[in-house]
């Protein structure tokens, strides 16, 4: 997993959400959303995280196998 930080906090990350290209997965949880980039891999958004941040997500087509690696971007 690789984590990187980035500034602009719940602001900041809406807007990197919203220029990631694909189609919105409706979920149940408010403080979560959800896309499904073109390639497969998906983007999840989420207002907190267990470390307290606003987090986005990428998770890759398959994740767990092969050389695929989660990112995670904290917003601060």
């Amino acid at each position: 997993m690789r984590n990187y930080t980035k500034n602009g906090g719940s602001d900041e990350l809406n807007r990197d959400f919203e220029k990631a290209p694909g189609k919105e997965i409706p979920t149940n949880d408010p403080g979560r959303r959800m896309k499904e980039l073109p390639n497969g891999d998906r983007i999840v958004a989420r207002t907190r995280s267990d470390e307290g941040s606003p987090t986005l997500e990428v998770q890759p087509k398959n994740a767990g196998k092969g050389n695929k690696v989660r990112v995670k971007i904290r917003y601060k």
